[in-house]
């Protein structure tokens, strides 16, 4: 998959550091080992793409080009798509008490790692489209700025850590305190 995107944004001519977005993942590409249980998830997954009925239940998903078969945690990325490391606890409890396990893997050794990675992978895409989907309009310089902004944040986070075995503190991933 990532090999997919690197060659759209080559052939689209984006602004994609290919060389450095696969050092990051030989480096750190081993804590993906960890995700055992793979789920259908979404990849798009804000207000926007669910219908709700009256009672606030999820009653429906739309738009749904970025699900795959996967960890449960990169929903977590499509679901603040540009984020950065701070997850909204609100939706960690809510899942949690509903039966899910996405706060609990956000804190699992190798989470915040994957967490970054799928962080990365989306950050990626986001740069891409721009070029492969032609957009156009006078949102798109704006929003070029921030996919490349939240690319290149990705990739420092990255180049300040040691390959493999880093942890929660050292990414700055948070999965509950909404003030930092």
């Amino acid at each position: 998959m990532v090999e997919g995107i690197l060659q759209d944004a080559a052939d689209a001519g984006a602004p994609v550091p290919a060389d450095r977005v696969r050092d990051v993942l030989s480096a750190h590409g081993s804590a993906l080992d960890a995700c055992t249980t793979a789920s259908v998830v979404h990849g798009d997954l804000w207000a926007g793409n669910l219908f709700l009925d009256s009672a606030q239940r999820i009653v429906g998903l739309i738009d749904t080009e970025r699900t795959l078969w996967g960890d449960p945690l990169f929903d977590l990325i499509g679901a603040d798509q540009f984020g950065l490391w701070n997850v909204d606890p609100d939706l960690l409890e809510g899942n949690t008490e509903h039966g899910g396990i996405l706060a609990a893997e956000l804190a699992s050794p190798t989470g915040p790692t994957r967490f970054a990675l799928y962080r990365l992978y989306f950050s990626v895409i986001l740069v891409t489209e721009i070029s492969v989907r032609d957009y156009e309009g006078e949102w798109v310089a704006e929003h070029r700025k921030s996919a490349e902004g939240m690319l290149a944040a990705v990739l420092q986070r990255f180049d300040e850590l040691a390959p493999t075995n880093t942890t929660t503190s050292a990414l700055g991933v948070r999965e509950s305190n909404p003030q930092g």
